[in-house]
């Protein structure tokens, strides 16, 4: 049995380890089919509505956070309404980004809702517990991507 490891976890602001925009209002009568990947704030699906073919911007690499506290990782390109915040980082990749995705949808859950939803304000706020590692150039402590990688891979390797 794989075990989480929580000793050397710390608090982040979202703001401070991933770079964060909004995505863009494209009403669905204005959609063209195509093969894009297209998010919003569905939670079926992985978060993907349709597939469009006139995107007003085009990402890859992201976690995607929707308005209802869904958070979905795509390496693959995608485009997505402005019922999205995209976070990116740099040291992000399908293992790190599974893991976040996961760790922040369940902290969402009951947060989030009709009523209150999670638009780029409310997401500027958000602070996740994860897993660190002291830097030692800098003395400060910060994420563990290789942790959060290697987990995902032993998981896998476990089913």
């Amino acid at each position: 049995e794989i075990r989480i490891d929580t000793i050397n976890w710390k608090i982040y602001k979202l703001v401070d380890i991933f770079d964060i925009k909004r995505g863009k209002r494209l009403r669905s009568i204005d959609r063209t089919k195509g093969n894009l990947r297209f998010f919003s704030s569905t939670s079926e699906n992985n978060g993907v509505s349709c597939y469009i073919g006139n995107p007003l911007f085009i990402e890859n690499n992201s976690l995607i956070f929707n308005t209802f506290g869904n958070v979905f990782y795509s390496e693959e390109e995608f485009s997505g309404s402005d019922e999205i915040t995209i976070l990116q980082n740099i040291k992000l990749n399908n293992k790190n980004g599974f893991f976040l995705s996961t760790i922040m949808s369940k902290n969402n859950e009951n947060k989030y809702g009709y009523s209150n939803k999670a638009f780029y304000n409310e997401i500027i706020k958000e602070e996740i517990y994860l897993p660190s590692i002291l830097n030692e150039t800098t003395n400060e402590f910060e994420p563990d991507w290789k942790y959060m990688e290697d987990y995902i891979t032993d998981l896998e390797k476990e089913l």
